[in-house]
């Protein structure tokens, strides 16, 4: 409460207790003299003394004043709780319309700063640091801001609270995670209830904005300072001078203060010949409006005595409404071009003749390396006329960075009396106007006319004498500054040349690869077969090409590509060999993208039909629950519906762990597989996302088919080719779609045209469809990028050609055999193996039973815990179970001696199933775990393989080899 208002109060309680007294006295004087007491008395009790009722009286009349008093403070304290929500209401809109930044900090404890807590922020501050400071209220400092110890704020804030002295500070730069990095100033200040409050505004723009005008301005000074012309800045009436540049004393011999003081001072030095033009031009500057103005070339008289020549130009600066606001031009000393111009016609007059019949540039320059004679020969090598050059320094047509160069070379030649002639040829550079350089020869040689030395310089254009030696630095420019590896061999195959891209990629270097092989770089991944077929190829004089992986120096390998060619002779003979290869490492990288991004599309269409299939199997479960449920007295078809439910249990477990599999984004895994059993399986998925009103005819071969392949990409493969077939019958009356795999030998036509098949035989798989076909023209289209015949939206380019990238992948072909209307059949060729391996099938174990050994078995949903719980029970084990990790952790911190193993769902909320074996594994204990899961977690197996006695199993997983392996586990 202020002052003034306390005063106010007590006023008021002063008026109110006078008031109060006033009426007690006079309703007592009025009680006397009118004999109000006697006449009380009466009334009441005529036996006693009226004394008793006269101190009811005035017990009534305090009463009176005790309410009258109770009314007042009523009124009064309604009128301070209105006009506390009305200032309330005031402070809370200027806080929020402020336009400087507001927070409050309520320090909860006084000697710790860490107790610091945002209990309000207005909109301000969000915006000046670009962060919802408002969902930051009920934070920590240091939860809010986790940067802002670092600047030791936290301290001074509390201080603040503890000493109620304010700070300020001009400048401080703060960022974190949810602030970007900005300079603020900060001005806190004390507040009630062990608050302070925080004032700070982002100067961040104004500080840049300050610091441009600052370097503006420095850049401003720097060069009108440095420059040999004169600047200057004046009225638009042309009375004042607002600036001039110190040249101004050089050029005119007068001060700058004395300009100042008489702004005519450069007019009156003016010579009177040359006056009157100049005050035309100003006068048509100041009542045409003329923009610009460029004065006629004028002579001013110095202090000493001695003119000098001057060209000047001016020009307006207007505001945004068109006035103009100031003029400014700029002066320069042109009296030694006007010498210039006087020496180049007596000049021409002399030499004119022979100067302007020769074929070579001839360039005359003074001692002070003026030029004073051009020829038209000079004029058509550098491109500039006698007219324009002459008067300048010969420098302009000398690159920059010869001119220090050249300097010493004048000085030096121009002392010398011995040396009449100079003739250079090699590192000569020229500069025609357009800032085109080319290379000369020049003759220098030097004329003495009487006090003045004359330097003449015939020049010789060497540009295309120069043109072949460049063709050629820039091809050995090209191979040393390629990022592809360039070898050059000897016909054997001997190294005599590798430029820095090869050491880069392979890690060898020079000194290394050259005089070696090769076959320093062969990592094993290919068969001796493709090096053979590979130095056949180069050795007939041809160009090989193709893909392989190398390995560096270092060991580790990578994907190249690859192309060696020979190199002939005159006569046409082989002499050495090139090959260029390229590093495919970051190509290979974006395709396991893209291949990717095809599993995940071909993932949201399998969709539809996993779900086809999983209703029609929990209709299935269901329907033996209810039958087993109906016949409980009967258990041979209790036991008969439970091995019914097993089967669908295992065949749904089966799909999901398939379509786990074939999302996962793994590296390619080339393994031998028995391809028409992988088909087999692969088909079971892959015609889920086919209409069940389209035949689906599946040829596939009992002979067993072993390829190398990846077992996802060609589930990829599988899956893009059905679908593709899939939308080309959607329109068909019949819609068929056959898949057909047979072995074959290639025929010699087809090696021929595939030179890089050496198979003996072939897996040869093929999709047929009898949808609208393709057309001949784009054929060989189809398997290009992003390409695609389908309605916008029901097809990304993709599919073809992820397949053919597949193929090539493999070591395959793909053939497109179609026909507009007939229909589309894709074949794929895979090299066979030469050993064909028998297919292994496991037999099923018996149960493993435990022997009252205790499990701690951790699972956040209750009817599996449950349901585990029961059949670890039925196999002879005591469990004890816990919903999650940290629950389980402490029940084994007491329980540890007795656990013979841990049983753990992976994801479960608070702590997972890792993490409670990494804190299990903390407090030395070795207890058996099995991790289970029904999540793909392949992209975590390194986090599980690094824990020791720990298995990874995923959900749903057989009794039978549960209970096989918790025995194992047990036992070792």
């Amino acid at each position: 409460m202020t002052e003034p208002e306390k005063k106010r109060r007590q006023s008021r309680y002063r008026s109110d207790l006078m008031i109060a007294v006033v009426t007690v006295v006079s309703m007592w004087g009025a009680g006397v003299y009118f004999k109000l007491f006697a006449y009380l008395h009466d009334a009441a009790n005529s036996s006693v003394r009226w004394g008793g009722d006269e101190l009811l009286a005035v017990l009534l009349f305090m009463s009176l004043a005790a309410a009258w008093f109770a009314y007042r403070r009523w009124r009064e304290a309604e009128r301070a709780s209105d006009l506390a929500q009305k200032s309330d209401a005031y402070i809370h809109d200027i806080i929020n319309n402020m336009q400087v930044a507001l927070v409050v900090y309520q320090l909860e404890k006084i000697d710790d700063d860490r107790t610091l807590r945002l209990k309000r922020a207005n909109p301000a501050a969000s915006e000046f640091t670009s962060a919802n400071i408002g969902k930051l209220v009920g934070l920590t400092i240091d939860q809010a801001f986790p940067d802002i110890r670092a600047l030791d704020l936290p301290r001074k804030y509390a201080d603040v609270v503890r000493t109620g002295k304010s700070f300020t500070i001009d400048e401080i730069t703060y960022g974190d995670k949810r602030i970007k990095q900005s300079i603020f100033s900060i001005r806190a200040f004390v507040l009630p209830e062990q608050s302070v409050g925080v004032i700070f505004e982002n100067i961040s723009e104004r500080k840049r904005a300050e610091d441009d005008l600052l370097e503006s301005r420095e850049r401003f000074r720097e060069l009108v300072e440095n420059i040999d012309e004169v600047f200057w800045v004046g009225s638009p009436d042309w009375s004042e001078i607002h600036y001039i540049s110190p040249n101004y004393e050089k050029l005119w011999g007068r001060s700058c203060e004395s300009l100042y003081a008489n702004p005519m001072q450069w007019i009156d030095s003016i010579v009177d010949e040359d006056k009157v033009q100049v005050l035309e031009a100003i006068d048509k500057c100041i009542n045409s409006g003329a923009e610009k103005i460029r004065f006629p070339e004028y002579r001013i008289q110095l202090p000493d005595g001695s003119e000098r020549w001057i060209y000047a130009r001016a020009f307006r600066v207007s505001n945004e409404d068109g006035g103009v606001v100031r003029i400014v031009g700029i002066a320069e000393n042109i009296t030694e071009h006007k010498k210039a111009e006087n020496e180049l016609l007596e000049s021409r007059m002399r030499f004119s003749g022979i100067v302007e019949m020769a074929d070579d540039a001839i360039v005359s320059i003074n001692a002070a390396q003026q030029v004073i004679l051009f020829n038209k020969a000079a004029e058509e090598m550098f491109g500039i006329t006698a007219a324009d050059i002459v008067g300048e320094h010969v420098e302009m047509l000398i690159p920059e960075r010869f001119h220090v160069s050249h300097r010493a070379l004048v000085e030096r030649f121009m002392v010398r009396s011995d040396q009449p002639l100079v003739h250079r040829r090699a590192g000569m550079v020229g500069r025609r106007y357009d800032g085109e350089e080319f290379p000369m020869e020049s003759s220098i040689s030097k004329q003495v006319i009487g006090d003045e030395v004359v330097m003449t310089v015939m020049i010789r254009d060497l540009s295309e004498q120069v043109k072949a030696q460049e063709i050629q630095r820039k091809l050995l420019k090209a191979i040393t500054e390629t990022d592809e590896a360039v070898v050059i061999t000897d016909r054997n195959a001997v190294i005599e040349y590798v430029n820095p891209a090869f050491t880069s990629i392979t890690g060898y270097s020079e000194e290394e690869a050259i005089g070696n092989t090769p076959s320093m770089l062969k990592s094993e991944a290919q068969d001796p077969q493709f090096y053979t077929e590979l130095w056949r190829t180069i050795s007939e004089g041809h160009v090989w090409h193709g893909t392989l992986v190398d390995r560096r120096k270092d060991g580790t390998f990578y994907p190249a590509m690859m192309s060696v060619a020979p190199i002939h002779d005159d006569v046409g003979e082989v002499t050495h060999y090139v090959s260029l290869q390229q590093d495919m490492s970051e190509y290979k990288r974006l395709e396991d993208q893209f291949l990717q991004a095809q599993k995940m599309e071909a993932v949201g269409t399998l969709v539809g039909g996993i779900a086809h299939d999983f209703n029609n199997m929990l209709a299935a479960l269901q329907g033996n629950v209810y039958l087993a449920k109906s016949r409980t007295n009967e258990p041979a078809v209790i036991a008969e519906k439970l091995g019914n439910i097993e089967k669908l249990s295992q065949r749904a477990a089966e799909i999901v762990r398939q379509l786990l599999t074939f999302a996962r984004k793994d590296m390619v895994q080339m393994q031998s597989l028995p391809l028409n059993i992988f088909l087999r399986d692969g088909l079971k998925l892959a015609q889920s996302t086919v209409p069940e009103s389209i035949e689906c005819v599946k040829d596939i071969c009992e002979e067993q088919v072993m390829v190398i392949a990846d077992a996802t990409q060609l589930q990829q493969v599988l899956m893009n080719l059905l679908n593709n077939a899939r939308d080309a019958v959607a329109a068909s009356e019949n819609p068929r779609i056959r898949v057909r795999l047979e072995t074959c030998e290639p025929a010699e036509v087809f090696r021929l045209k595939y030179p890089n098949i050496r198979a003996e035989r072939l897996a040869h798989l093929s999709v047929e469809d009898n949808g609208s076909g393709i057309a001949p023209e784009i054929v060989d289209k189809v398997v290009e990028p992003f390409f695609t015949t389908k309605d916008v939206g029901k097809g990304t380019g993709l599919g073809l050609a992820m397949v053919y990238g597949a193929v090539q992948t493999h070591g395959g072909v793909l053939e497109i055999d179609s026909q507009p209307g007939k229909g589309t059949t894709i074949h794929i060729y895979l090299p066979v193996m030469h050993e064909q391996r028998k297919q292994i099938r496991d037999n099923a174990e018996e149960t493993a039973h435990g022997h009252d050994e205790l499990v701690l078995l951790v699972d956040d949903e209750t009817v599996v815990r449950d349901t585990v719980g029961e059949v670890l029970d039925s196999l002879g084990y005591r469990v004890v179970s816990a919903c999650n990790g940290k629950e389980a952790l402490d029940y084994y911190h007491a329980h540890q001696d007795e656990i013979a193993i841990v049983l753990s769902d992976v994801v479960m909320p608070g702590m997972g199933g890792i993490e409670l074996i990494q804190k299990i594994r903390q407090l030395g204990s070795d207890v058996p775990t099995i991790l289970l899961t029904g999540y793909d977690f392949s992209g975590r197996s390194d986090e599980v393989d690094a824990l020791d006695n720990c298995e990874l199993l995923g959900k749903p997983v057989a009794v039978a080899s549960l209970s096989r392996l918790i025995r194992k586990m047990i036992r070792t």
